[in-house]
């Protein structure tokens, strides 16, 4: 496993794919955190929320690296469709964590922050991260090329899950109560913002972690779904 990660992140840096998200991301940072007031907690949600949107981007380019050819001979070496899948999540978690601690530590480091960090808020702050980064690679999983062949429904299909994972909530009111239930498909990422933005830094509660699970539950469905899609398109061949 060890090497397949090697293998898909050298891969990865070579193709210099990974420069305009990771740009864009860390110059997000840098004058997002230009301007004053900074609250911990929001400042850290909304560092949360653009690592959702570059991480998804980062990830579908990265599903696309190889050509047909130079995949097969991977998973001939892999010896494991299910080892070459997991072995790309986790080169993508990797690639998440790195950002991320780049988004929690470049606030302290020049003390850019206007409350002080507490344990509490500061271990919060960085399962939100993990976990839309885990939700972002997973959504652009289930978009990626082997999945969705059409470019345009590729990306526009993640784009528009991405969007809608965050504002749905201001059209539930218009919505019949006998569909309402399709809410629930979405991506919990908007759940674990509205959260946190409400959380009052202190008090630690059931309701508080429960968007946690909820994503954490839909996370691991999505890429076990997506797996499937990914084998069962590969029978088919």
């Amino acid at each position: 496993m060890a090497h397949l990660i090697y293998y898909y992140f050298t891969y990865y840096l070579r193709s210099y794919r990974y420069f305009p998200p990771v740009a864009t991301y860390l110059v997000f940072i840098i004058i997002f955190y230009t301007y004053r007031p900074n609250p911990t907690i929001d400042s850290y949600t909304v560092t949360a929320t653009g690592l959702y949107y570059i991480i998804a981007w980062l990830s579908l380019g990265f599903f696309a690296i190889e050509d047909s050819i130079q995949h097969q001979l991977t998973l001939i070496h892999s010896k494991s469709y299910l080892q070459n899948y997991i072995a790309k999540i986790m080169t993508l978690f990797l690639i998440a964590t790195g950002l991320t601690l780049f988004s929690f530590l470049y606030p302290i480091a020049f003390n850019l922050l206007d409350e002080p960090l507490t344990i509490k808020v500061g271990t919060l702050s960085l399962l939100h991260h993990l976990l839309v980064a885990l939700l972002g690679i997973a959504l652009a999983s289930f978009f990626q090329r082997d999945i969705v062949k059409s470019v345009i429904t590729s990306i526009g299909g993640l784009t528009l899950v991405l969007v809608a994972s965050h504002v749905y909530i201001a059209f539930t009111p218009f919505i019949p109560k006998q569909i309402d239930f399709l809410f629930y498909l979405f991506p919990p990422a908007y759940k674990m913002v509205e959260v946190l933005m409400n959380w009052n830094g202190t008090t630690l509660e059931l309701a508080l972690f429960l968007p946690f699970f909820q994503s954490a539950i839909y996370i691991a469905f999505l890429f076990l779904f997506s797996y499937f899609l990914l084998k069962r398109k590969r029978s088919l061949l």
